[in-house]
């Protein structure tokens, strides 16, 4: 129920654990979970890597990795809501990293990506900083 514009667990722990870095594999491998000994602060909001590499790129160049919607359910976004995400359930679009609660809302995010894109950003600006519970 934090009002944190990220999605995280009760230490803080961005997308459970899985590295942002790489959704954006050349090779496709999406989600991966990160080690613990891998690891960047942004903001409160721990990330975890599978690589020092991986780190680096992400120290570098965070905007590029970062979740969009701060890591929330990004169809729930557009319904003016918060919903906790999975991140084994994502795409990429214009080159930024979605989360969705499950396949359904997954599907219904891919049947209007450029009106959900529109919404969910003129939304996501008037929830961003409100608790879940709060909408």
């Amino acid at each position: 129920n934090s009002p944190s514009v990220f999605n995280v667990d009760g230490k803080g722990l961005a997308l459970k654990g899985y590295d942002p870095v790489a959704y954006f594999s050349p090779t496709g491998a999406g989600p991966v979970l990160g080690k613990a000994e891998f690891t960047a602060t942004v903001d409160s909001t721990v990330y975890r890597f599978v690589s020092a590499a991986n780190r680096d790129a992400f120290i570098a160049a965070r905007g590029r990795y970062l979740p969009g919607y701060g890591g929330f359910c990004a169809m729930a976004v557009t319904r003016g809501k918060k919903v906790d995400a999975d991140p084994r359930v994502w795409r990429v679009e214009e080159g930024r990293l979605y989360l969705h609660a499950n396949k359904d809302e997954q599907k219904r995010w891919a049947e209007n990506v450029a009106g959900n894109l529109v919404l969910g950003d003129k939304t996501w600006r008037t929830i961003r900083d409100k608790a879940p519970k709060a909408l």
